[in-house]
């Protein structure tokens, strides 16, 4: 097989090419040993990806009443003779070789999109998401890169990091700084700005926390991380960052 899948509860696969194995994409639960009750994952969505020349495309453990929840869009099957299989009752749920949108789970009306949004053409390929490599910054010099820590911020979990961030990241977009936040949980009591420009890298899922009475109210939310502002134009690099709150925090907008 290409990819197996035991367990989680939930994934998104983008961009995949799959070309000549016996089976794709294995979904069926097995992890949990003996008593496994032989369950995939919470859910899983495939986008954007190939599967040709292989006889079993997707095969998974779609059981009645603790079903994986299962979406292809955008995804094409060539010379596979079947493409999606339940293997709890060796049924061919999609035995095909074209392209299309598949969908095992419960339907939920209020998401259901016009028929206009999506199109209708899915005898073929359409256009994938765009994406790219997320940058390595191995070129960059030592001098370049803003140690948030090493700058003043405390990230203990305890210490308000507002100000000194927002300090560090409006300088670093006016010199092209990479920032850097080592491991730690950076408390935020008001909005974190991150201007257009910004190149920032967490490490082990570094945490920008929201806390405080400035996110509290639902009626008047808050962005707890502002991306940019309204109608600027430009690149923002940011990963291996994680956002949270603490606390009484219903009017936090995470990300916006």
């Amino acid at each position: 097989m290409a990819v197996q899948v035991h367990w989680d509860w939930a994934w998104t696969m983008h961009d995949y090419i799959i070309e000549s194995y016996g089976s794709g994409l294995v979904i069926v639960g097995g992890a949990g040993g003996a008593q496994s009750s032989g369950q995939g994952v919470g859910s899983l969505i495939l986008v954007d990806t190939i599967i040709a020349n292989t006889p079993k495309g997707i095969v998974s453990s779609l059981v009645d009443e603790n079903s994986t929840s299962f979406l292809l869009q955008n995804v094409g099957f060539f010379n596979v003779q079947q493409a999606v299989i339940d293997s709890t009752k060796h049924k061919v749920n999609n035995a095909t070789s074209g392209t299309g949108f598949f969908v095992n789970g419960d339907e939920i009306p209020a998401m259901n999109r016009s028929k206009a949004l999506p199109g209708s053409q899915y005898d073929q390929l359409q256009p994938s998401l765009f994406s790219r490599r997320r940058p390595k910054y191995y070129n960059e010099p030592q001098s370049n890169v803003m140690n948030v820590k090493a700058l003043g911020a405390k990230g203990d979990g305890v210490t308000d990091d507002t100000i000194v961030l927002n300090s560090i990241l409006s300088g670093a977009a006016n010199t092209s700084s990479v920032v850097y936040f080592p491991y730690g949980v950076y408390v935020v009591t008001d909005t974190l700005r991150v201007p257009i420009g910004s190149r920032i890298i967490g490490q082990a899922w570094s945490q920008i926390m929201g806390k405080g009475t400035k996110f509290q109210n639902e009626l008047k939310p808050r962005a707890v991380v502002q991306v940019g502002r309204r109608g600027d134009v430009g690149i923002i690099e940011i990963q291996d960052l994680m956002f949270t709150v603490s606390g009484a925090t219903a009017g936090a907008v995470m990300v916006e």
